[in-house]
């Protein structure tokens, strides 16, 4: 093979090609260093004036925005009657019947049923709801132990319902923390 000779006027204009190339190259990077400092300078204005002191938040403000789900109440007097009615507690409960126990539930599965899209939400609220539940079935396996009996009732199906609707909405590895083991 024999080389080709490179002539001047060639290697000239492969140069200033090349050389056109770099001067757009670090005239982009330069608009670039301009652009990305006045972004900084303008996210630090910014943070200046809305940044928070600690101090400027007054203590009595900050618990009410640690739990943002605004049906806690309900949620809580509905389970610990469904517990308190399986456990046969009757008096001053508004659960006195199945139907009525059946309404608590419908009441307390659709007011769930609003977090699943943000289930992170009921974190805070997941011991409350399961540590009654799950401290009735203890007591009910002890008894049925010491009995060598043991019935389950439909207010027991509905508080298992209650458990593994928790389960679909936050995922059982959530709810399994709060599980006697």
């Amino acid at each position: 093979r024999t080389k080709t000779p490179i002539t001047g006027k060639k290697s000239r204009s492969k140069n200033t090609n090349m050389d056109s190339k770099i001067d757009e190259f670090l005239e982009q990077t330069q608009m670039e260093s301009k652009f990305l400092n006045v972004q900084a300078k303008h996210v630090k204005e910014y943070e200046k004036d809305f940044k928070l002191d600690q101090e400027e938040i007054p203590d009595d403000i900050v618990p009410q925005f640690q739990n943002f789900v605004v049906e806690e109440p309900i949620l809580r007097a509905n389970i610990e009657n469904l517990v308190q009615y399986a456990r046969g507690n009757l008096e001053g409960n508004p659960i006195q019947n199945e139907q009525d126990s059946f309404n608590i539930l419908n009441r307390t599965t659709h007011i769930l049923e609003l977090y699943m899209e943000q289930p992170s939400l009921l974190d805070p609220l997941l011991e409350m709801m399961i540590t009654p539940i799950m401290t009735y079935f203890q007591e009910k396996a002890h008894e049925s132990y010491k009995s060598r009996d043991f019935v389950f009732t439909p207010t027991m199906k509905k508080l298992c319902d209650i458990i593994y609707l928790l389960c679909k909405i936050r995922d059982e590895s959530r709810v399994i923390k709060f599980l006697p083991h």
